[in-house]
């Protein structure tokens, strides 16, 4: 069933699995107005929509009984396991004791929060799911809500700037970013005549990086499935183990190999600060 034909409208796919600058602005101006919308609709109707639409968001992506995660996370694990610059006895002992603990951790971060204030997250602003406007400014469309969950909106910008950018990319815009999406945030509510729902800079900034696990962790989990050809990609591969392809790809496809040690030298970064915490 089409409901709308948004291509006669002009609207488009990036074209490319990393987004310019100029499509991820768009992207966070629309991910910003989406988060406003939740805040709005819960002040206007009194309503917890964690509470009361919990049971239609359930999580289908990030679970320790989600197979295809679970398993994901094996095959970072091996790959990290292999990198060169961690062949040290200290770091293999980390790898080997230390690391798929500190990644599990994104079980949690994909729950609601009870430390940060939650919001309807769409949790699958890849590019495929967004369209964008004829016109350079206007906001992007988003599609595809079935991972949506009540969760900080700092799940949903890590998730926008760790799987549309690479890690170069995202460091030089994640100020920016996060800065855009607040004033975007602000100015929202404000037409509303709400802008006290907002939520605090110093609130976006704290959750963002604490959240920022879950964005370094998707990344490399998916890359697992999305960067492989799509004929790897079996009921075995994605359920029971895919860790021995995915190393053996690596070795034969040099473009394959520098994303996903650029992936998971991100996670093992990133686990190995947390475990000086």
């Amino acid at each position: 069933m089409v409901l709308e034909h948004i291509k006669l409208k002009g609207f488009r796919a990036a074209g490319s699995a990393e987004l310019n600058n100029d499509f991820m602005k768009q992207l966070i101006k629309s991910v910003a107005a989406f988060h406003s919308a939740s805040l709005v609709y819960e002040y206007q109707t009194k309503t917890n929509i964690g509470q009361t639409y919990g049971d239609n968001l359930l999580e289908i992506t990030v679970a320790s009984e989600i197979a295809w995660f679970t398993t994901g996370l094996s095959a970072v694990l091996a790959v990290v396991r292999s990198l060169s610059k961690y062949q040290g006895n200290r770091e293999q002992a980390f790898i080997d004791n230390k690391l798929l603990a500190i990644m599990e951790k994104i079980y949690e971060q994909a729950a609601p929060s009870k430390k940060y204030r939650n919001v309807l997250c769409h949790r699958d602003l890849w590019a495929g799911n967004i369209f964008f406007p004829p016109e350079s400014s206007g906001p992007a469309l988003l599609i595809d809500f079935q991972t949506c969950r009540y969760a900080p909106p700092a799940s949903d910008l890590n998730f926008c700037l760790y799987m549309n950018l690479s890690s170069g990319k995202r460091q030089q815009m994640e100020k920016t970013g996060i800065d855009l999406y607040h004033k975007n945030l602000l100015r929202n509510l404000s037409d509303s005549g709400l802008e006290e729902l907002a939520i605090s800079k110093s609130e976006l900034l704290e959750s963002y990086e604490e959240l920022r696990l879950f964005g370094v962790v998707y990344r490399a989990v998916a890359a697992t499935v999305v960067k492989v050809p799509a004929d790897f990609v079996t009921n075995d591969f994605k359920y029971v183990d895919r860790s021995k392809v995915i190393l053996s790809y690596m070795k034969t496809n040099i473009e394959f190999a520098t994303y996903m040690e650029e992936c998971c030298v991100d996670v093992m970064e990133m686990a190995l600060a947390r475990a000086n915490m």
